[in-house]
Order: C-alpha cells, then structure tokens, then sequence
C-alpha cells in the first residue's frame, strides 16, 4: 500500500456535509429546528467543521433556506434527494475534484464535536487505513472518510446504501475511531425523546413495546399530549411505509386555526376536512384519501363542527369504515381534556371504538407537586377515595390503573405513556411511576413528546 498519501496535507481532505434530506419523520426540515441555544440544528456541525485545518468544505442539500446559512462553503443543489444519501455523495465527490480523501458528515448529530472530527482527521494521516469511521463501543457511525481511490466504487452506488456495501467488501481497509461520549454519535430523527425500562428508545412503537398488526387501530386517551403523540406516532409509521390515518371519535383543534407561529402538532400531515358531511358514501371523497395514503404520508381525516368553530369531530360511519379497511394504522384521538395534563373520565368518556387494537393513555408529568384542582380535567368526578390536594406519585398510578379512570372504556392491548419528562428529575418520577404500574401488569413509557433536543 502507497503510505505517501498520508503525508499530513490536510487541505487534500475534503469534508462533504449531506444535508438533502426530507425528514420524514421528524415533520418539517430538521436541520433548522432551533435548539437549545436558539439556532438552527445543522448549525453545530457547521461550527465543528469551519474549525478544521481543511480548505475545501461542500454542503450538498436542497433546501436554499440552509444553503445560505453557509456562504463560506460551496454548495451543491441535490435537486432529486428521493434518489437517496448516494445521490448526495456523489454529488459532493463531483464538487470535491482532484481531492485525496473524502470525509462524509451528517448534520444531524448536533453533539458531534470539533475534536472528534480532528481525531478522525488525524487517524486517517496517522495511520494507512483507506476507511476511517466514527464508532461507539465498536459499532460504526458517520463520520467517514474514504481514500479517493475508492472514488468509482462511492459513484456507483445507488438510494441509501451510500458506503456501507464497500465498507463491508473491504473490512481489512477500516479503521475505527471511538467517539468520547455515545451522545457525539446519536442521530436527531424525530423532535422527541423515548425512554422504557430497558433505556432510551428510537421510536414510539418500540418505547411502548408494541409490535403492530397488518392493520391497527390505536385509539389514544387520557391528556397532557394525546394529539403530538398521535401525530409524532402518525410521521413515524408513515415514514416506514404504512398507510397512516389521523383521526378521532371527539373534537381535536381544527388544523385550519394553527395561529401562525405558535405550535403546529399537525406540521407536515395533509388534512381531508369534510365541511359538510353526508350520510351516503362520497367516491370522490374516498378516492382523495386513498391518493393521499398511497403517497406514504399520514392523512388527517375529520369534519368540520359547524356548532364549534374551529374544532373538528368525528366522521361519517361510512368513511371510518373505508380508512380501517384500506389503511394500515389508524389513529384516533378517542378522549378530551382542555389542555390539562390529567384527566378523570366523564360517564361518556372516553370513545373508544370497539374495533381498537391497542389503546395508549398519556398523561402529563407537569402536574406532578401541583394542586389537583388545577391540573386535573373533571377533578370533581374523581372518587374521594382517590382524592388528594395535591399530585404525587400515588394519585398518578391510580388514576392510570384504574379500570373507572386510565383504562376506561379501552380495548385490545392497553399501554401508558408518560409525557413532560422534561428534566432529570421528572424521569426519575417516570421511572417510579414505570415500576409501580409494572406490578399491576402495565406497561409504559416516558418521554419529551416537545423537545428541544
């Protein structure tokens, strides 16, 4: 092997930032989600990047709102992301010219620090290694640099393989770098954060340890975040390929009065509103949602509530039995609760359809140390034996547990999911609260269903 190539040159790497994707399942273009420190996601790995000894840095993407975060680089247009992260690799080999190595960076690894990135750097000019890969506890993660003479077999993959096919052919060419904390190598996919008792999950169906049917009906009660839940569970099933259905059998926040700039939980999901609803099956009507599911996008499906403006209700019988028949998840917001983060059921409460396969009651952990009266929807229906002026631990289990409260009315598999935990301390009071439900037989989870990452 030429060792010459690794003469310390560092202005021969190029470091090529794929930036072209949809985020599906996150719901809006993640990389200009403001974190915690009030700017756009991608803007920490353009800082660690900008801090590198290396002359040539191109961000391919196709969002012009993120190529003019970056005037300091050289920007590629990905102009057709759905042909994959190999497209945008090809693109930025294209870009990059005579270069002597190539370093690929996602931007969604908003921990990934400028050290990591100078220690790959250094490994690959330090060592005779023609792949470079980031990895924690052995398992490989982006970054990764490839030696240019692996430049044909990069421009002939295709969709989203991108380098793992030649990675796997030339195994004895690898070198691993590990990453100085597991936080540095995780991916930002979904603006939310999902624990259970075996630790932090990816997705929602896992934290709640559900393995779905061909064709599901999950009906969603309780309160402290039932819609984002509904619609963050909708992205995600979506995005793996389901026909994905958003509904209720109640009232839910009418799409159409979002006020601009306020939380949007429905961003990113078309809605077929049946402003006036009709007893007899509308073709037209059904032929719309079909066109919408067949995309791979979660569809809302409500009608207007003439005597409530700017809610919608529940739909014709005609239509939900088409969406349960033709769809593969259908998700109904099943219960209301003005906003609270607890509720106590009312007699007709909640309205879960008896062809419910799992039914998730959510409930919000902002109301844990408060005064019941002010947290709790109903508070006055709930039983004295129960009562308490304020919310601990004791009251949320029981709530949850009871067959009058959380799982009222609910069919199939019944699940809790623990929403608020937005700190250390309140998921400590989730994993109590996990534990004192697991021996009544339920099984929850907790997370940050709103974060900033």
């Amino acid at each position: 092997m030429d060792l010459s190539k690794h003469q310390p040159n560092h202005n021969r790497i190029v470091i090529i930032l794929q930036a072209a994707g949809n985020s599906t399942r996150f719901g809006s273009n993640k990389l200009l989600h403001i974190m915690e420190d009030g700017r756009p996601m991608i803007c920490s790995i353009l800082d660690a990047v900008r801090d590198q000894d290396i002359s040539c840095r191109i961000l391919v993407t196709q969002y012009p709102d993120v190529a003019a975060l970056v005037p300091d680089f050289k920007v590629v247009m990905n102009d057709a992301p759905a042909l994959g992260i190999s497209h945008s690799m090809q693109l930025g080999i294209e870009a990059a010219g005579d270069a002597e190595a190539y370093m690929f960076c996602v931007c969604d690894q908003p921990h990934l620090s400028a050290e990591t990135i100078s220690k790959l750097v250094e490994a690959y000019y330090d060592g005779s290694a023609g792949i470079v890969s980031l990895a924690w506890n052995g398992k490989m993660y982006s970054p990764k640099i490839f030696s240019s003479r692996y430049r044909d077999e990069l421009m002939a993959v295709s969709g989203d393989t991108g380098g793992r096919q030649i990675i796997a052919n030339h195994m004895e060419d690898l070198l691993l770098v590990e990453a100085a904390d597991e936080r540095e190598v995780a991916d930002i996919d979904t603006p939310y954060r999902l624990w259970n008792y075996r630790g932090e999950q990816y997705s929602i169906s896992e934290a709640l340890q559900i393995t779905l049917p061909e064709q599901a009906v999950i009906s969603i009660v309780g309160a402290g975040g039932k819609t984002t839940l509904l619609t963050a569970w909708a992205r995600e099933l979506a995005s793996s390929g389901k026909r994905t259905v958003v509904t209720t059998t109640t009232h839910m926040l009418d799409p159409r009065y979002v006020q601009h700039g306020s939380y949007d939980p429905y961003q990113g999901i078309p809605a077929v509103i049946l402003d006036h609803p009709t007893a007899e099956p509308d073709t037209a009507l059904l032929s719309q949602i079909d066109g919408l599911l067949d995309k791979h996008q979660p569809a809302m499906v409500i009608s207007a509530d003439p005597d409530r403006p700017g809610k919608v209700k529940s739909l014709p019988s005609w239509v939900m039995e088409h969406i349960c028949k033709t769809a593969d998840a259908v998700l109904i917001e099943a219960d209301g609760s003005r906003r609270h983060p607890l509720k106590w059921p009312a007699p007709w409460e909640p309205v879960v359809p008896d062809n419910t396969d799992i039914t998730v009651c959510v409930a919000g952990l902002s109301a844990f140390g408060k005064p019941l009266r002010e947290v709790m929807y109903r508070a006055d229906d709930l039983p004295d034996r129960l009562f308490r002026e304020t919310v601990d631990e004791t009251l949320i289990t029981a709530v949850l547990a009871s067959l009058d409260g959380g799982q009222k009315g609910s069919h199939g598999e019944f699940r809790v999911f623990l929403n608020q935990a937005d700190n250390e301390d309140l998921r400590k009071i989730a994993a109590r609260l996990q534990q004192i439900l697991g021996v009544q037989g339920i099984q929850s989870a907790w997370g940050m269903l709103r974060t900033d990452i």
